[in-house]
């Protein structure tokens, strides 16, 4: 049973100077060692290139043909496939809320979610000065939809950055928390200043974080207790 007697964890800032200073002070543990190396072959597979292109090379190169210039769509039809891609992202935002009550993030759901961001974006940027009123209306859906994809893409990313720990055989549980889900919270109960060293220096996790809008990253050994420590780095 939790006591309310106990003093609350205590919680340190740290610069990236305060990183690499703190790092030579203690040796990681064996357990935590056997973690950052199943996670630096894993996450950096799983997670850093979700785009990667996998195909083989072709044997033999294709004779160089000229390509005829792109004739201009027609302005009807691309309004109507802006329309389709609002709707479509509009049902994968409701569809990825619910699986992510139940299931665990894919990276195929974070691929797609930041393909939509992009997509969301580039609509809002084409019709922002629209004066057509059929135009203001993609524009104005796009605008509504782009935050929301923002936050749920953080949101997968903590989710699908969860399942390879626990593939992994770790008891670590990540999140997205905050308003709008802009710090990325790690609790691991061996979680100390050299292995958040790591994290920052070794698996760069600052890195994938900070392009889906993450502001902080909170590492923590999850006690509340006199014991529960808690370490904040800003992006």
């Amino acid at each position: 049973m939790k006591s309310s007697q106990l003093p609350p964890p205590r919680s340190h800032r740290l610069s990236p100077a305060e990183l690499h200073a703190e790092s030579g002070k203690k040796k990681t543990s064996g357990c935590a060692l056997i973690f950052l190396a199943i996670l630096l072959t894993i996450l950096f597979v799983a997670m850093c290139a979700p785009g990667a292109d996998r195909s083989r090379p072709s044997t033999s190169a294709a004779a160089p043909q000229s390509a005829a210039p792109p004739q201009p769509k027609d302005p009807a039809v691309e309004l109507a496939e802006q329309k389709q891609a609002l709707e479509q992202i509009e049902e994968r935002l409701k569809t990825n809320a619910d699986r992510l009550k139940r299931y665990y993030a894919s990276p195929d759901q974070l691929r797609q979610a930041t393909s939509d961001i992009v997509r969301l974006a580039l609509i809002k940027a084409s019709y922002g000065d629209a004066a057509e009123q059929e135009k203001k209306q993609l524009e104005q859906k796009a605008s509504r939809l782009l935050p929301q994809v923002e936050q749920q893409s953080r949101e997968l990313y903590a989710s699908s950055l969860s399942e390879i720990f626990i593939k992994s055989g770790m008891d670590v549980e990540v999140s997205a928390t905050g308003r709008e889900k802009k710090r990325l919270r790690i609790s691991y109960a061996l979680m100390s200043q050299p292995l958040i060293y790591k994290f920052q220096n070794e698996i760069k996790i600052q890195s994938q974080a900070a392009p889906l809008g993450f502001t902080q990253i909170v590492y923590t050994n999850g006690f509340e207790s006199s014991m529960g420590k808690t370490w904040t780095v800003e992006l």
